[in-house]
């Protein structure tokens, strides 16, 4: 009997603990995590601006990073930005492309250590041509009369970049299958009896 007694004192002990233990647990300053901008399949170059807002009360702690992108997947960050930003109100924070590879990345929000996360994908990073810019193409000197040199340069517009590209793998895989037909064509030698 000596045992049904404590039992109730034992459940009250554990009871008042464990609403000690809630109440001494700090709530999250950070209700929310939304990104604005930019927007996703957005092309960018140079430095990317990152907007949203965290919802909540408080100061919290915020890092923003960008990581490549493969078959929908994000992977490990390349270039991160930390920042601290107020509960409630609109942030704003820039990370520099110049210093990774073009290609898709994703935009990765993390707040409160962790507990708060928001990605954006397919974000495509191009400082190899950008917008409105002007490069030489590689260009063949033919001597003139009187031994002068003409040199043709070329200005094509940023947005030729991709025509170019598909015009470049088409005739590698055109020379591809002509080097395959003429293996089977040449390669075979019929056997001396």
């Amino acid at each position: 009997m000596l045992h049904t007694r404590a039992l109730p004192a034992v459940l009250s002990a554990l009871l008042l603990s464990g609403a000690a233990l809630l109440i001494a647990t700090p709530a999250s300053a950070a209700d929310s995590l939304t990104l604005t901008a930019p927007a996703a399949s957005s092309t960018v170059s140079g430095e990317l601006r990152i907007e949203g807002v965290v919802d909540g009360e408080g100061m919290t702690d915020l890092t923003l990073s960008l990581a490549p992108q493969s078959l929908g997947e994000c992977g490990a960050p390349v270039a991160s930005t930390e920042t601290e930003v107020a509960g409630g109100e609109p942030f704003a924070a820039v990370i520099d492309t110049a210093r990774v590879a073009d290609g898709a990345y994703c935009v990765v929000a993390v707040a409160d250590g962790g507990a708060l996360s928001e990605v954006r994908g397919d974000i495509v990073v191009a400082n190899e041509l950008v917008a409105g810019s002007d490069f030489q193409l590689p260009t063949l000197a033919l001597p003139e009369e009187g031994g002068l040199v003409a040199v043709a340069t070329t200005t094509v517009p940023a947005d030729a970049g991709p025509l170019l590209a598909a015009l470049v793998f088409g005739l590698a895989g055109l020379a591809a299958a002509a080097v395959a037909v003429f293996g089977l064509l040449y390669g075979r030698r019929p056997a001396r009896v």
